[in-house]
């Protein structure tokens, strides 16, 4: 998806989190987007001022959908992609160990005041030294709305 003609690769795009189950309640959180390697972020700033939220989210939460209307197949491909590229973020250290994703923690009651028991898809970073073991933080400066939670 480009917004108002922009037109950049994924793989320059960084910093955009979905947080949510599969489909239709994924919700993404791109206050903290960035595009490309630019210091001063001009193409973020510019996407995140003309963007329609909803219309990002109901293209998301809809994504799965037009893979399968498109290549007339399950969308597990596009499944594993997605987790071959969590579980590298998560346990390997071809990420920086400063690189948040979104994972499904259980909650404890002490982050983003999510109940104690409910699964949520909190932002996550590699604890240092953490590799290979799992061992994870969740990360606490994000200012997730009520909507979104």
């Amino acid at each position: 998806m480009t917004n108002k003609g922009m037109k950049v690769n994924s793989s320059d795009v960084s910093d955009v989190y979905i947080f949510g189950n599969h489909s239709a309640t994924q919700v993404p959180y791109i206050s903290n987007l960035t595009i490309g390697p630019f210091s001063d972020n001009k193409l973020a700033n510019s996407f995140l001022t003309t963007c329609d939220i909803n219309e990002l989210t109901t293209y998301i939460q809809t994504r799965g959908a037009q893979i399968i209307k498109s290549l007339q197949a399950s969308s597990a491909l596009s499944a594993a992609n997605a987790v071959a590229k969590h579980l590298t973020s998560w346990l390997t250290n071809r990420s920086a160990s400063d690189e948040i994703f979104s994972m499904g923690v259980l909650s404890d009651g002490s982050h983003y005041d999510i109940p104690a028991g409910i699964v949520f898809s909190f932002p996550c970073k590699r604890k240092d030294g953490g590799l290979l073991n799992g061992d994870y933080e969740i990360v606490n400066n994000f200012t997730i709305d009520i909507k979104t939670r």
